[in-house]
């Protein structure tokens, strides 16, 4: 992938069938090319991979295949997330049930705004099939109450709803924190965030997978 003259590779991919985020009964191939090594729990989560993008620590591009077109984002700092559409479908794959295989490029220079970006990306690469996760138990559950990644969780949660900065601060990510405290719409954000938040929250599971925490 080439933005603005700085040209990253993406040599990771990954693809998995999800329903069309504009047409739900559709099926639509989602396909991301990436330049680090994604975990299932991050690659199989569109706000994971933005989110990541927007930190700096990820380069990539999403793409959305179907017979009627296809739509692709760029996720890097590099351009912010560009996204583009066509129809029909510009790219030459061989898509089955278990596969895809061929490659995603636009030949010449695209341009959107100020950017201009080019991508060539080779795709060989298994069709994931959807992570069924089984049901919390009742030993899960009695896990989760005494874990230390469910108290914190809800320690973040009692700060959030107290509007207690410092304590919301302290729990996430410290550049994000570092960028909160300097940022002059701390308020705009808070009512965002709490907006957002579940009323009612129970934790049924806790688990860790590296740096990751998932309740």
């Amino acid at each position: 992938m080439t933005v603005n003259g700085t040209t990253v590779d993406l040599p990771y991919v990954y693809a998995r069938r999800m329903p069309d985020p504009f047409e739900p009964k559709k099926t639509v191939l989602y396909v991301l090319a990436a330049d680090r090594e994604l975990s299932p729990s991050v690659r199989t989560e569109k706000n994971e991979v933005w989110s990541m993008s927007l930190d700096g620590k990820l380069n990539a591009i999403e793409f959305e295949l179907s017979a009627d077109g296809a739509r692709w984002t760029l996720r890097t700092k590099l351009a912010g997330g560009i996204s583009t559409s066509r129809s029909p479908n510009p790219f030459t794959l061989q898509i089955t049930e278990t596969k895809v295989t061929g490659t995603l490029a636009l030949p010449e220079p695209a341009t959107l705004g100020d950017h201009s970006y080019q991508f060539n990306i080779p795709v060989d690469t298994v069709i994931e099939k959807p992570i069924v996760e089984p049901p919390p138990t009742a030993a899960d559950r009695a896990a989760a109450a005494n874990s230390p990644v469910t108290k914190a969780f809800l320690a973040y949660v009692a700060a959030l709803r107290r509007g207690d900065k410092e304590g919301i601060l302290s729990a996430v990510d410290p550049e994000k924190a570092a960028m909160a405290r300097e940022s002059k719409e701390w308020t705009q954000i808070l009512a965002m965030i709490q907006s957002m938040e579940p009323i009612n929250i129970v934790v049924q599971k806790a688990t860790v997978s590296g740096q990751d925490a998932v309740e």
